[in-house]
C-alpha cells in the first residue's frame, strides 16, 4: 500500500484492505499520532517518514505490530528526541530488525528496555517541574 504525500491526517482513514498488506508506505502526510496502525496486522515494513509525530508516547500503538521487521520514522520530530531509538526498540516487537535505515543490534535490543525506563524517568521529572 502506498499513500505517500496524500495529506492524510488520521491512520484510521486508510482503506480497510490495507490490513492485509505486508508493506505500507504512509510517508509525507500529516499524521501526528499512530492510533489506528493496529489495523496493519500483517505489516512487515512500515514507512511513516516525514509526518508530524512529535512525542515519544505517540509510538505506543506500534506495540501491536507483532510481525514488524522494518520501521522508518525519520523526518518526524520524535526521531530527533533523546531516547527515541530505545523507545522504539522497547515498544516494537522483537521482530524489528531495522529502524530508520539502521540495523538493530543485539546489544541495542538487550539494553532498550532499561534505557527507555531511565529516559522515561528523566522526561517525567522534566514534565513535573
Amino acid at each position: 500500500l502506498a499513500l505517500v504525500g496524500e495529506l492524510c491526517t488520521d491512520i484510521a482513514d486508510v482503506p480497510a484492505f490495507a490490513a492485509a498488506c505486508e508493506t505500507v508506505y504512509l510517508s509525507n502526510n500529516c499524521f501526528a499520532a499512530l492510533d489506528g496502525v493496529q489495523a496493519f496486522r500483517h505489516v512487515l515494513q512500515l514507512s511513516l517518514t516525514n509526518n508530524c509525530v512529535l512525542h515519544l508516547d505517540r509510538l505506543e500503538p506500534l506495540r501491536s505490530l507483532d510481525m514488524l521487521e522494518v520501521l522508518a520514522l525519520e523526518g518526524n520530530g520524535v526521531a530527533a528526541l533523546p531516547g527515541y531509538r530505545s523507545r522504539c526498540l522497547a515498544t516494537c516487537a522483537v521482530s524489528l530488525r531495522r529502524l530508520d535505515g539502521r540495523d538493530v543490534t543485539a546489544r541495542e535490543r538487550r539494553d532498550a528496555a532499561a534505557a527507555d525506563r531511565r529516559d522515561r524517568a528523566v522526561w517525567d521529572d522534566r514534565r513535573d517541574r
